[in-house]
């Protein structure tokens, strides 16, 4: 009796691993089909979207950059984090009223 048991169980599990084997393999497959279905449609709507996005030429001249001594008001000098150059003097107005000696 003890053989026939101990043969049925071994073949039992067997056809239990056999399952699992089974159930991992198309697991894995069919993960690796929805990855390849994201890859290839995300790669065309990046297509798409580069294709709608792209930056419309235009047929003027690239706005031509300010003569070498012009600056910008707003442009610091020094690097960032640094302190503000000291205001130009201000033109001194004529003095008015009471204060004019």
């Amino acid at each position: 009796m003890w053989p026939s048991l101990l043969h049925t169980y071994r073949l039992l599990t067997e056809v239990l691993a056999g399952l699992f084997v089974l159930t991992a393999a198309v697991v894995i497959a069919g993960l690796i089909v929805l990855l390849v279905r994201f890859l290839l449609i995300g790669t065309q709507a990046a297509q798409i979207y580069v294709a709608k996005n792209q930056p419309v030429a235009s047929s003027a001249p690239p706005p031509s950059a300010p003569p070498s001594g012009a600056r910008a008001a707003s442009v610091p000098d020094g690097p960032p984090g640094a302190p503000a150059p000291p205001a130009p003097p201000a033109a001194s107005a004529p003095p008015v009223g009471d204060e004019a000696v």
